[in-house]
């Protein structure tokens, strides 16, 4: 952050973002609600009075869950940036722009379609594959590049739709390359967001122009 001036504007700063805490005080219009409750959040970066890493935080109510007693607070203190993430690149115009399964319509968006996840194994990927599930799309598998991970493209099943959840330049040439061997017209690759360079690998672009079918890259805003 530092060194990028990334997300930073003045010092001394407050960092920190996913965060489980008790309610000790709430607003008068805050219904839903109450003092005792344990919440899970992320922490608007940028805002020091909304970053976690501090006794107290303030926040909007509608940006608190409370915490589900079946799991542990340390559990519920890895959900939400990964999440949203996530919900980003499946469901905003500038990700995937798919129906979102809470809105009508949104269950099935994905049936008779498939995806790959790149980087399955890490935090974001798995939320992917969690989500994925809601929209009854098959999932081809996820991949690690740095662990090995092999994808043969046989051309027996097409590709819809391609998440990087890593988004290295390594990883986004990967994704371009497989939309194309699979040969799905008028397809991008969504990755996540990147500080430097805040912009998709040229390498990678590059790539998705160079053939048919043409594959654009589509890299999430910094939340």
């Amino acid at each position: 952050m530092r060194d990028h001036d990334a997300f930073i504007e003045a010092y001394p700063a407050v960092l920190g973002s996913d965060a489980v805490r008790v309610v000790v005080a709430i607003g008068v219009d805050v219904a839903e609600l109450r003092v005792g409750d344990r919440v899970f959040f992320q922490g608007i970066i940028g805002n020091y009075d909304s970053s976690t890493f501090q006794q107290y935080c303030k926040m909007p109510a509608e940006l608190l869950s409370k915490n589900p007693e079946n799991i542990s607070d340390k559990e519920a203190s890895c959900i939400m940036l990964a999440t949203m993430a996530v919900v980003t690149a499946f469901y905003a115009k500038e990700g995937h722009g798919m129906t979102p399964p809470w809105e009508e319509g949104g269950r099935n968006v994905g049936k008779g379609k498939s995806f790959l996840i790149i980087g399955g194994a890490s935090s974001v990927g798995q939320y992917a594959i969690h989500l994925a599930q809601h929209w009854r799309s098959q999932c081809l598998g996820s991949l690690c590049i740095y662990s090995g991970g092999i994808l043969r493209c046989n051309g027996g099943i097409p590709v819809d739709f391609v998440f990087d959840a890593i988004s290295a330049s390594a990883t986004q040439k990967l994704g371009v390359g497989i939309l194309q061997k699979a040969n799905t017209a008028g397809t991008h690759l969504v990755t996540v967001h990147v500080v430097v360079p805040n912009v998709p690998d040229p390498e990678a672009k590059a790539l998705g122009q160079s053939q048919e079918p043409c594959v654009e890259i589509r890299q999430l805003a910094d939340a």
